[in-house]
C-alpha cells in the first residue's frame, strides 16, 4: 500500500522527483521510493526521505543534501516519541496527506493534547 498525498502535492512530488539525484551507490529505483514531507501550514517541502530496510539506513534529503542515519525502524518511532512535544505543532486534520511523518507527528500531538486535557 502506498501513502496517499493530498491532491495539492501530487504535481509537486513528481517535479521534485525529476530534480533529485540519488545518493552515491544508488540508482533511479531509489528515487521511486522517496517520501515527501510537506508543511501543512505553508505547503512548503520540508524534507524527503527513504528508508532502506536491508541496510537499516534512513536517508534524508534536506536543502539538496543527502544525510544518512543508521537505525532500526523502532528507533525512528522512539525518536519521534521522545521529541514530539518539542516539534512544531501541526493541526492533525490539516496534516492529512502532507506526509507519513508529518501526519504521525500531528496525530501524536493530538493524542497528547487530549490526554493532557488541553484539547477536547
Amino acid at each position: 500500500m502506498s501513502y496517499q498525498y493530498h491532491d495539492r502535492f501530487l504535481r509537486h512530488n513528481r517535479k521534485v522527483m525529476q530534480m533529485i539525484k540519488p545518493p552515491e551507490g544508488f540508482d533511479e529505483a531509489f528515487i521511486k521510493c522517496i517520501n515527501f514531507e510537506w508543511n501543512p501550514d505553508t505547503n512548503e517541502l520540508m524534507f524527503c526521505w527513504v528508508y532502506v530496510k536491508d541496510s537499516q539506513q534512513l536517508w534524508l534529503l534536506r536543502q539538496g543534501q543527502w544525510l544518512v542515519y543508521y537505525c532500526e525502524p523502532s528507533q525512528i518511532g522512539q525518536m519521534f516519541a521522545e521529541s514530539v512535544e518539542k516539534m512544531h505543532q501541526f493541526n492533525y486534520h490539516a496534516a492529512k496527506g502532507c506526509g507519513v511523518m508529518v501526519e504521525q507527528v500531528a496525530l501524536c500531538q493530538l493524542r497528547l493534547s487530549r490526554e493532557q486535557g488541553t484539547i477536547h
